[in-house]
């Protein structure tokens, strides 16, 4: 390989999940199990980065129809989009989910694509949303005000996420987690974005010597906050096998603190095993 490129013979031919059951080290250029695979399981890894997997069904599609030019129905794909959970407005203690998106497809049945006239909306049209809990349905019609708050929130998500570290960015990111808190409840993957992005925050601050006192435990709050909704979500769901995303933090909290002695017992609670296999 020269710099960062190389050819695969074999591990080319593993295919794309959402749910994936392989795990790519770039470290050491391999792949690990992060789920048990069992004789004729089909390999899988994700083709898109890691934090694209925290997203929504229609936004995971949306950036591989546009990366990799196809259609993913992988299991996840078919699923409930438990990343994109949203407070039901009957019982208001449940959760709505929905299945499918735009992108939907099965094999022997045909999709949408962008530029059709049957192409839906990005807030979806496949299927309506149900509560889980009381079981009422309610169309994208019947939450339009949702809806449109979600969309601003994710463009709003998006202009901060590009910006630097400093202490306005901060302000603007923790309003932020609590109007997501508030608007869409935490079984939604900006909520979960926002808390990854606010564990860097404080993470990157101690590295640089600016809050080596209170940085610390700040941090590790919003891991813990970060850690937990990949379970709500349904990411980081199995008993015994750590997702790659959870993987990829727990790994980045031992590595920033776990040379500190005052931290170590609560640093062992949320980090847990932090290796993917």
């Amino acid at each position: 390989a020269d710099g960062d490129w190389a050819l695969y013979k074999f591990a080319s031919k593993i295919k794309h999940s959402c749910r994936p059951n392989l795990m790519y080290m770039a470290s050491t250029f391999q792949f690990v199990c992060i789920h048990p695979v069992a004789t004729d399981d089909a390999l899988s890894f994700s083709y898109i980065g890691g934090h694209d997997l925290l997203k929504s069904s229609y936004a995971r599609q949306s950036r591989l129809l546009k990366s990799h030019y196809f259609i993913c129905h992988c299991d996840r794909c078919m699923d409930l989009d438990h990343a994109r959970g949203l407070p039901c407005p009957d019982c208001e203690a449940g959760i709505l989910l929905r299945a499918g998106t735009p992108y939907l497809c099965r094999d022997g049945e045909r999709f949408s694509v962008p530029g059709s006239q049957s192409f839906g909306s990005a807030a979806g049209t496949t299927g309506p949303w149900r509560c889980q809990d009381c079981q009422v349905t309610h169309s994208d019609k019947d939450l339009r005000s949702t809806l449109a708050q979600e969309r601003l929130l994710e463009k709003q998500l998006e202009s901060l996420a590009e910006r630097n570290q400093d202490q306005s960015r901060y302000q603007q990111l923790k309003t932020l987690v609590l109007k997501v808190a508030a608007t869409l409840g935490r079984r939604h993957w900006l909520y979960g974005k926002l808390c990854h992005l606010l564990f860097q925050y404080h993470r990157e601050l101690y590295r640089s010597g600016m809050s080596r006192t209170i940085g610390p435990q700040v941090a590790l709050y919003w891991a813990e906050r970060y850690i937990l909704t990949l379970r709500d979500l349904c990411i980081d769901d199995h008993p015994e096998y750590c997702h790659m995303l959870s993987a990829a933090a727990r790994l980045a909290i031992v590595d920033s603190f776990g040379h500190i002695p005052r931290l170590l017992q609560p640093l062992g609670t949320i980090a847990g095993p932090a290796e993917p296999f």
